[in-house]
């Protein structure tokens, strides 16, 4: 017979409640923003390609006003089309009218996949975690270089189709070498994400948000004027000066200079112009003395 020190010794752990798995999602499986979930709260969804949708899907094959989702109290999900012109379809079957259940995968346009789902919080903070760690920048919180790609195709394909305004805004800190050098990559990379965090804090909701290397920021500013868009960037520019960064004694003084470009369908056929242009006036306004607001063609907004 074992001793007494030698037995197992059987723990109970604390007494969780269960999550009740009542909280109806679609999570996207293919098309744009693969990953990314909507939960649906009881009432009506649409879905669709314009921008007012409550769930927009940035596919050429999806309608306008494609289709809408009816969620009762009880989570009951039905799905039905509005008179799309790819219809819609239910695990392949193109449906007018269906009750969804768990798994059911929903076909709208010509590349969208959508699943239906119930999940509990810790099953759908999973979701929207791995979700983030892909397109998210670990250290600052914003978009990071591959989202950024793909969402200003996307906003550029939306502006081109719809004759809307369209800006790319590029942000760079000023002698940002000078704060890796002095104080150490620690608080360099403190800084980083101060200024982020002033970012995302200080841009419009429509905007995104992305660090695309180093210090460099990228603000994606859609239905935005190229005179709306200097004026929002001065107030980002603003935002950044007066908000000295503070680590215990050390207190930093920092400035960002930033370069606006409107998008143009004939000019930018492909991302790279854009960003190119962008680039060139935020080159121009770190030549014309730095913290200051510049596109290719304008004086200077400091």
């Amino acid at each position: 017979m074992a001793s007494d020190s030698e037995k197992t010794v059987v723990q109970r752990g604390p007494d969780i409640p269960r999550a009740r798995s009542d909280a109806p999602y679609l999570v996207v499986l293919s098309g744009t923003a693969i990953g990314r979930m909507f939960k649906l709260e009881p009432g009506a969804h649409r879905i669709g390609r314009a921008p007012h949708m409550d769930i927009v899907l940035d596919d050429p094959g999806v309608s306008r006003v494609h289709a809408h989702l009816i969620v009762d109290e009880e989570g009951a999900v039905v799905v039905e089309d509005l008179a799309s012109t790819n219809g819609t379809f239910v695990n392949d079957q193109r449906v007018q009218r269906a009750e969804l259940r768990d798994g059911d995968k929903i076909r709208v346009g010509t590349v969208t996949i959508l699943k239906f789902a119930h999940q509990t919080a810790l099953e759908a903070e999973f979701q929207r975690h791995l979700y983030d760690s892909v397109t998210r920048d670990a250290l600052t919180g914003a978009y990071n270089k591959r989202f950024f790609d793909e969402d200003l195709a996307r906003a550029m394909a939306h502006a081109r189709r719809h004759h809307e305004d369209l800006c790319l805004a590029l942000l760079d800190l000023d002698h940002f070498k000078r704060v890796n050098d002095t104080y150490g990559h620690p608080v360099g990379d403190a800084v980083l994400a101060f200024v982020a965090g002033v970012l995302l804090r200080s841009s419009r909701n429509e905007d995104t948000v992305c660090r695309i290397g180093g210090e460099e920021f990228a603000i994606i500013m859609r239905a935005c004027s190229v005179r709306d868009a200097v004026t929002a960037g001065d107030r980002l520019r603003t935002a950044i000066e007066d908000a000295p960064f503070v680590d215990g004694d050390l207190v930093l003084l920092l400035t960002a200079s930033i370069g606006v470009a409107p998008f143009d369908a004939d000019s930018h056929g492909e991302t790279k112009a854009l960003y190119e242009e962008a680039d060139q006036a935020l080159y121009k306004a770190k030549r014309t003395g730095r913290n200051r607001v510049c596109t290719l063609f304008d004086d200077p907004v400091s």
